[in-house]
């Protein structure tokens, strides 16, 4: 797998906007790096920072694994479950339906009960829509979020139907100046597929679940009909999923494509394929088939579907079905295949038959392997032509830089297929399961778009051929990554896109376009939120694919930062909307990029305005290399002044000074094992409780940087939230993704944090089966309990014991953040697919207690006390009553004493208590009762207990390897009398000659030992001394980091006139990287460094060199510690190119505005190093000179005079010479 570095190489244009460079990643398995110039510039998903990339392919399979997570969908597949998610939307939705006859009922009005959007409960849509600054090709346009779907009606372009990632459906009636949403209601809004009924073009049909193959991708609950869709009053039916035996066939699985017979609207035709998979993901095992399905009474209340056999294909995703143009009997499909069988495309020449038969007529990758295909077809005459768009290995330097993707056509209806079109070798890059779309003109075979993924080497947002064959770039204003391209059949100038970025629209062909991504079209991916703690607008958000998002105090929205968005926090402190700490992430991959953006002040809000901290940026603290670490990675504040910052790999860093430094205050927890949640007392900053992806719990009362496993009960699912109550650092809360647990069981509650072995209880009932990915607790009255789910918001107001369906007016999609800005009563979430939302909370006391019983309670018994350290106790009873409103708890000082006071209140069934704070070696006694409004029971037995002095176990010493010379100690403080403390060391594992080290104070808990030989094993205990004893530690042991071993057996390769690979064997286990340095002549010495790679790296690919020039190589592996000895010296001559480029041809004029020229060409060479563009006002003695990187064919040149004539001119160049000049051409700006 390729890894794409930076050198400090000379600058070309790109034709673009070209970001700095990024990070790279580290593997488990060997890898493949490539350096490079400049490449995947026009990424919106990667951080523009500057360091080490990494690899698209790479990125999209960890995001993808990320948002399965949260999502639940691992846990669906283990436990083959049926759609759990439409049982829980039923469910929520059965709640609505009852709290509204409560409240028409309240309101003795069985009629619609009006509600306003500044009640209490009712939710309100606060965008972006859009986002005014996208993150686009060469300009910046409006965005919004991931389209998926685009149909056009047949007779009028400007009526067009949008389907979004997890948005729902929108419709526009005036082309895209204005949208409606058609689907709010729909128990799934993630949209596949979308098609118009040519006999009845009111009527539409929608297929959920998104044939997109990531795990960002969701899967449907099948197809909704609407009827007079195109009028004011449009009516949703569905979801249709079952065939004639009343099996769910769909549900689960997602919809590629829908096809409609163009006389009767009775028969269609539906595309099935996997809701997740792809990216290492598969669909779950016990899902309904996958393949072709057919209903033949569509029509009906209740239409029934029937699977089409199809020889060779058993359970394959259908990903893209068309009919030949007034002709449905013959249809072309492409089937997704695996390793076994059944991928390619499909013909029949008779579809309406009961049993058609199918031919394959091409087959897609070796032995039908994994390859996703998008059709397009137009009849003109008699002749059909269809466009297959593949995802097909690239070839020749696309196939070098992993760029996939081929474009194929067939002049007889898909009988025979051509070879692949040159011009779209690579068109959709490393992802083209995820984006690929391809579309004819209806009314010339010749006018053809191609949409892949970002611009780069051969990759592009969306490509545009009018000769069928010669492809180049139209994409300026576009967002990256293509996944629907719509010709409006009664008039192919008006032609419609969609991306992740949203959609648009063109008049001109394809030519230029313009965004649709306006007010009422809402599609953003949010993952995150922060709000300021005082301005109620003020918000930030990571997005997917689109950036950071700023919610302004003026309330509008506004891009804040590139890259893929992830966590968000805003320090509490700030004191006007100006002077404001921010910060978030992007993504984070071990060995690549891990860390965060800061900024501080507003006007520093914007892109490369955000300093990154960590791997990858400005060293903090933050390891490069810890074991785990996730996509989104947890940060969490705390009090203070700044809030202390948190952020979770596989361990917890904490910083006091805004991120600058990052402490490590944690335990590694477990080596592959990522921290996913972060909770951090409002009241002390050093009660913290952790989870871990494994479902495990973390906790620390007192900032020790051992926490202490406290899981307890609670089911080994993925920890999404870990909250501590703002009011009661005793209480906390962990919630759960996933699917499959029983009632109640996403949410966990603690009211004793601070106990040996807190009580875990489940406190979730009335949350349905689906993951809780946020959870906050009213900082007003901790009664008060919200959470934040996989289809919507749920709601307590008795501290967790009942839940409910909260609110009114949120569609159903995925809640991923929330929280509550106190002074304005707010709660604001954050949705993944539909924006951000916000409803006032109400200001409501605490339940009132019930009314009092008629009987005393019953007395406590069997009361014990146990002594669980030297400060703290822990008491049970037996509670015999079922009518106590709550406990108390008193206690005295001393055996036999009488004068107890009353010392804690527990509430009703409560079973135990943990009394802390205590003295050393001091003896208590204690009674319990039960009381309700009727009075007090009976006491308890009086149970009587000693603490004593820390036993030696107590006393406990960790050593933690710092670096190859440093050995950091830390150790608890045992006894209120020590008077120092004295370090002993021995050397060697086991070892047991100890010897003094240093001898300490009393206050000092730390101690670094500093000047050690590397990689050798040091143990240590301690003693603590005081005035009657000393106490003496554990015995600790950590080793010092060593060298790593040299790499052996360079070897260097000339592959090109400017390219060298270079491998080597790997001879450590302990490096962090390798660096590689070069030097130019045979026997040369002056070596210096061109790359750093990461760890288990052990081959290169150096570009960009010059043709018959040697070059000597060599490498050294290093880490911490230092580096190794240098490899041997692998020396490669480059090829000779035998002549200079071809010259450039057809330069000619694309676009002018007033300020702006845009002009493109056609590269005629091969072995063309640079390009040099020429413009220049006539009469200047000298022109304006552009150097461009090889393979461009297009640029931009901005910040002209108005009305102004410019003459260009291009030439090709390498080592060798440049090309004569092409053809002069003028251009006049307006």
């Amino acid at each position: 797998m390729s890894l794409l570095l930076s050198l400090a190489t000379p600058s070309f244009g790109q034709g673009g906007s070209g970001k700095p460079t990024k990070q790279p990643r580290k593997e488990s398995s060997n890898r493949r790096a490539v350096i490079d110039h400049d490449n995947d510039a026009d990424d919106p998903d990667l951080p523009g920072f500057r360091g080490l990339r990494i690899d698209k392919e790479d990125y999209l399979r960890r995001r993808s694994e990320h948002i399965r997570v949260l999502r639940g969908l691992d846990s669906v597949e283990e436990l083959n479950l049926k759609n759990p998610r439409e049982l829980a939307v039923e469910e929520m939705q059965d709640q609505q339906n009852r709290q509204r006859i409560k409240r028409q009922l309240d309101a003795n009005n069985l009629s619609t009960v009006i509600e306003s959007a500044s009640e209490p409960g009712v939710w309100k849509e606060l965008g972006p829509s859009p986002i005014p600054n996208g993150q686009t090709t060469r300009i910046s346009t409006p965005v919004s979020g991931r389209v998926t779907s685009i149909a056009v009606h047949p007779a009028n372009p400007d009526i067009v139907y949008v389907g979004t990632a997890q948005g729902g459906l929108y419709r526009s009636l005036n082309g895209g100046e204005s949208w409606r949403q058609l689907m709010d209601s729909a128990k799934s809004l993630a949209i596949g597929a979308i098609a118009i009924s040519p006999s009845n073009t009111s009527t539409i049909w929608v297929g959920t679940g998104e044939a997109s193959f990531s795990c960002s991708s969701f899967f449907g609950v099948g197809l909704y009909r609407i009827e007079d869709a195109d009028t004011d009053s449009p009516k949703l039916y569905g979801p249709f999923n079952r065939d004639g035996n009343n099996n769910d066939i769909f549900s689960y699985r997602s919809i590629g494509e829908i096809l409609v017979h163009p006389t009767d609207p009775n028969t269609i035709f539906v595309a099935s394929a996997s809701g997740i998979g792809g990216m290492g993901c598969e669909a779950p095992v016990g899902a309904p088939i996958r393949g072709l399905y057919r209903s033949t009474n569509a029509m009906s209340p209740n239409p029934k579907f029937s699977p089409v056999t199809i020889s060779g294909v058993n359970d394959l995703s259908i990903t893209d079905l068309i009919f030949e143009p007034q002709n449905p009997n013959k249809m072309v499909i492409s089937v997704r295949g695996t390793s076994f069988e059944g991928g390619g495309i499909y013909k029949t020449n008779n579809a309406m038959s009961p049993n058609p038969v199918f031919t394959r007529t091409l087959t897609l990758g070796a032995n039908g392997t994994r390859v996703r295909a998008s059709l397009s077809a137009n009849k003109i005459g008699n002749t059909v032509t269809i466009y297959a768009a593949t995802g097909e290995s690239g070839t020749g330097a696309c196939a070098t830089y992993r760029q996939h993707g081929q474009l194929r056509v067939s002049t007889d209806s898909g009988e025979t297929w051509s070879s692949p079109i040159g011009s779209a070798n690579g068109f959709c890059g490393a992802q083209c399961s995820y984006d690929i779309a391809v579309a004819v003109a209806p009314d010339n075979a010749n006018n053809v778009l191609l949409g892949g993924s970002a611009n780069s080497i051969c990759s592009g947002v969306l490509k545009r051929a009018t000769n069928g064959s010669n492809f180049s770039a139209s994409d300026v204003g576009l967002h990256a990554d293509t996944h629907a391209i719509a010709f409006a059949p009664s008039n192919p100038s008006v032609v419609y896109t969609g991306n992740d970025g949203g959609v648009w629209r063109s008049t001109d062909g394809g030519i230029n376009w313009t965004s649709c991504n306006k007010s009422g079209f809402n599609a953003t991916q949010f993952m995150s939120l922060a709000l300021h703690p005082s301005d109620p607008n003020f918000t930030i958000g990571g997005t997917q694919d689109n950036g950071t998002q700023w919610l302004r105090p003026d309330g509008t929205f506004v891009r804040a930062d590139f890259g893929d968005g992830g966590y968000a926090q805003i320090d509490q402190n700030a004191k006007d909307s100006t002077v404001v700490t921010m910060y978030h992430t992007y993504f984070n991959a071990p060995g690549a990029v891990v860390g965060f953006a800061r900024v501080t002040h507003t006007g520093d809000a914007q892109d490369y305005g955000w300093e990154f901290f960590g791997c990858g940026g400005t060293p903090n603290g933050i390891g490069c290399y810890d074991s785990a670490v996730q996509f989104y990675a947890p940060m969490a504040i705390g009090p203070g002044n700044p809030n202390s910052l948190y952020f979770g790999t596989d361990r917890l860093y904490r910083s006091s000074d805004r991120g600058e430094n990052m402490a490590i205050v944690s335990q590694q927890f477990f080596a592959g094992a990522a921290i996913t949640a972060i909770g951090i007392s409002p009241q002390n900053d050093k009660v913290r409780i952790v989870g871990l992806e494994t479902g495990k719990v973390y906790r620390t009362m007192n900032g020790f940087p051992t926490l202490e496993d406290v899981t307890g009960p609670i089911p080994a699912y993925h920890i999404t939230r870990a909250v501590i109550d703002p009011k009661d650092v005793n209480t906390a809360y962990v919630t759960l993704s996933g699917f499959g647990l029983a009632s109640g069981q996403h949410i966990w509650k603690t009211s004793n944090l601070n106990a040996l072995n807190p009580t875990w209880k489940p406190m979730g009932t009335g949350v349905p089966d689906v993951p809780v990915n946020a959870f906050v607790v009213d900082p007003e009255n901790s009664y008060n309990l919200y959470a934040g789910t996989d289809i919507g918001i749920f709601s307590s107001t008795d501290g967790g014991l009942n839940w409910a369906s909260f609110g009114s007016g949120l569609p159903v999609v995925a809640v991923f953040d929330m929280a509550i800005h106190n002074p304005a009563r707010i709660l604001r979430i954050a949705t993944h697919g539909r924006g951000l939302w916000e409803t006032s909370i109400a200001l409501n006391n605490p339940p009132p207690p019930p009314p009092p019983p008629a009987d005393n309670p019953i007395g406590p018994t069997g009361l014990t006390a146990t002594a669980v350290s030297t400060t703290q106790v822990d008491l049970k009873w037996n509670d015999n009553s079922e009518n106590e409103t709550g406990f108390i708890i008193e206690r005295c000082q001393g055996a036999g004493c009488s004068n107890f006071s009353m010392i804690a209140e527990p509430g009703i069934n409560r079973t135990t208590y943990s009394d802390t704070g205590l003295a050393l070696a001091t003896t208590y006694s204690y009674r319990v009762k039960a009381f309700n409004g009727a009075g007090n029971s009976d006491y308890s037995n009086i149970a009587t207990v000693s603490t004593a002095s820390p036993p030696p176990t107590q006393f406990m010493l960790t050593a933690t390897t710092q670096n190859a010379s440093q050995i950091y100690l830390s150790w608890n403080i045992p006894s209120n009398n020590v008077l120092g403390f004295r370090i002993d060391r021995c050397v060697g594992a086991p070892c047991t000659n100890f010897t003094p080290l240093v001898v300490l104070g009393a206050s000092v808990s730390t101690y670094i030992d500093s000047g050690l030989p590397s990689g050798v094993t040091h143990n240590y205990r301690i003693t603590a001394i005081t005035n009657n004893d000393t106490i003496v530690s554990n015995v600790a042991s950590a080793t010092t980091l060593a060298n790593p071993g040299a790499p052996s057996n360079l070897v260097a390769e000339t592959i090109s006139p400017s390219q060298i690979r270079l491998k080597w064997v790997d001879n450590s286990s302990n490096e962090v990287g390798f660096r590689i340095e070069r030097c130019l002549g045979a026997g040369c010495g002056n070596f210096s460094q061109i790359a750093l790679v990461g760890t288990d790296t052990t081959e290169i690919i150096d570009i960009g060199l010059v043709a018959n020039t040697t070059y000597n190589y060599r490498v050294l592996a290093f880490n911490g510690t230092g580096g190794s000895a240098y490899s041997n010296i692998a020396t490669a001559t480059t090829l000779f190119i035998n002549g200079i480029p071809a010259v450039p041809s057809n330069l000619r004029l694309v676009f002018a505005s007033s300020n702006r020229i845009d002009v493109a060409w056609d590269d005629n060479s091969e072995n063309e190093m640079w390009f040099e563009l020429v413009h220049q006002i006539r009469g200047e003695r000298y022109g304006r000179v552009i150097y461009l990187s090889p393979n461009t064919t297009f640029f931009s040149t901005t910040g002209l005079n108005r009305i102004t004539t410019y003459y260009y001119r291009i030439r090709a160049c390498n080592s060798n010479g440049c090309s004569p000049y092409s053809a002069e051409i003028p251009a006049t700006t307006k």
